[in-house]
């Protein structure tokens, strides 16, 4: 039976000894159709360049990931991917570093589904794209998007996506790109998303009168000019996207846009061509800091709640019925005990909680809103007060899932001056944490974590200053406490941020 292989959501230990114990069996190696590969702290980049020096033996791989590879890896990581010759499907994710090569040194004439940070028109030129069905891009030029629809014939329903993101206004297109757009249609495409695309009505009119056969369009963050023009949309679907079925949008205005002017274009929304003809339904909601109209379902992973001025809650809609089943991650920047929204999050891995008294009344007003059980990731801002380590210990309890916890190191310590049974109980269950993201103001800190802590395999540790000598004294002091406990680390410092990186292991 051929099987697939996830290395993201393991732990280090785990990660190393599946691959010295399974990937080395040449039989294991040809019952492998995908695998996921990620390089995210220094010990796992040594594990992958170790055991992945080639891809001998793996007969029948079909999908290869490349997730959160670091620059160092990429320098080092260079493998000939050209002789997988099953290879359908390759993925680059979080990352940005040589997309070039990659894609030189892949069997490009029988690749079908590509997802890439990023693209450049050299690329375009020197490689055959005539394959592809489903293509992914994080990071593009919006003429470059123009170029892929020439380029890539074959680009089909149900998953043919072009993902475009990060845009900066394009160049006045000449007269050759003109007449592109005019002549030369992409018929072959059903499905297209375009994400944090602030170019303009006009440019993303351009794009769509190339593609008539649409039955999917998707606009992630959509801005222009005119905020979201209801009258210019609908005359361009009426004239060019006859084929729409679905439409999803979300649209954010920050808060000099005024609330009375969205409340305008929610209202315009309302009308029988979107409601009834295409059945589009819509919402709005109000906020001190933005706004935001969006269609339902929801169609973003990411959603932050805040604290309203005011909330045009759609009447129509209920909240608990599907609406916000695509939020993977979510932002609490309000008080639920305050504000009752009427939201729930089925689907919720990832939750960062702000600006909050954290009791026990707050966790369960919580439990109402997110299927703890599901989340992996936990963030409690410096913003927060926590009551007591109860509370936590009581919020941990409904999340046997989770992964990976930042907690602000003041919020941690101030829990330690509660009785010494919650203390003892609050470090048990923290025991097995594998990755920590804290705030530390002396280097004695990290003694503690590291005698407390025994199964960490990286930290993330934000300073108030950051220099050479301090990281240098740091950096000494870790390793000195790591080789008392038979741990081997590596320290990397961003300066910028004021952060360290510390990578853990055993030594061998």
């Amino acid at each position: 039976m051929n099987s697939t292989f996830d290395f993201r959501n393991i732990t280090t230990l785990e990660y190393y000894q599946i691959c010295k114990r399974l990937l080395s069996d040449s039989e294991i190696k040809k019952q492998i159709y995908s695998l996921k590969l990620t390089t995210r702290n220094a010990y796992q980049i040594e594990i992958v360049e170790s055991k992945f020096s080639s891809f001998d033996g793996f007969d029948y791989l079909r999908s290869l990931s490349l997730i959160t590879f670091y620059e160092d890896s990429h320098a080092q990581w260079n493998r000939d991917l050209s002789k997988l010759f099953q290879l359908r499907c390759f993925h680059m994710i979080d990352t940005i570093f040589a997309v070039s090569s990659y894609l030189t040194k892949l069997p490009m004439s029988q690749m079908q589904i590509l997802t890439l940070p990023t693209i450049h028109s050299t690329d375009l030129t020197r490689i055959n794209f005539s394959s592809i069905t489903t293509l992914k891009i994080f990071g593009s030029h919006m003429i470059y998007i123009h170029d892929f629809l020439t380029d890539m014939t074959n680009l089909k329903y149900p998953h043919a996506k072009v993902s475009y993101s990060y845009g900066t206004r394009p160049y006045k297109y000449d007269e050759k790109m003109k007449n592109l757009i005019m002549n030369n249609p992409s018929t072959s495409l059903r499905k297209l998303t375009l994400r944090h695309c602030k170019d303009g009505f006009v440019f993303v009119e351009d794009l769509l009168k190339r593609t008539p056969n649409l039955i999917v369009l998707t606009l992630i963050d959509y801005q222009d000019e005119n905020l979201f023009n209801v009258n210019q949309w609908q005359s361009l679907i009426q004239s060019k996207l006859t084929k729409l079925k679905l439409f999803n949008f979300t649209c954010s205005f920050r808060s000099h846009i005024r609330h009375s002017e969205v409340r305008e274009v929610f209202q315009q929304l309302q009308n029988e061509f979107w409601l009834k003809e295409h059945q589009w339904c819509t919402d709005c909601i109000l906020l001190k800091e933005y706004s935001m109209l969006y269609t339902v379902p929801y169609a973003y992973t990411k959603y932050t709640l805040e604290s309203y001025s005011e909330a045009v809650f759609n009447k129509t809609i209920d909240y608990h019925q599907n609406i916000f089943d695509s939020v993977k991650y979510l932002k609490f920047k309000f008080d639920p005990i305050i504000h009752k929204y009427p939201y729930y999050f089925p689907s919720v891995i990832s939750i960062e909680l702000d600006q909050c008294y954290l009791n026990e009344e707050y966790v369960e007003l919580l439990k109402t809103m997110v299927n703890l059980t599901n989340l992996s990731n936990l963030s409690i801002s410096s913003n927060c007060q926590l009551e007591q380590s109860s509370v936590l210990l009581k919020i941990l309890k409904q999340m046997p899932n989770l992964a990976s916890l930042s907690v602000d190191h003041e919020t941690l310590i101030s829990l330690l001056d509660d009785d010494f049974y919650q203390i003892s109980t609050l470090w048990r269950t923290f025991q097995n944490i594998e990755e920590l993201e804290c705030a530390i103001k002396n280097r004695q800190s990290i003694r503690f974590i590291l005698e407390y802590l025994r199964n960490l395999t990286s930290m993330k540790i934000h300073l108030e200053t950051i220099t050479t000598t301090v990281v240098n004294s740091f950096a000494w002091f870790a390793e000195e406490i790591a080789g008392k406990l038979d741990r081997k680390i590596v320290v990397e410092s961003v300066l910028d941020t004021k952060t360290l990186s510390i990578w853990i292991s055993k030594k061998k």
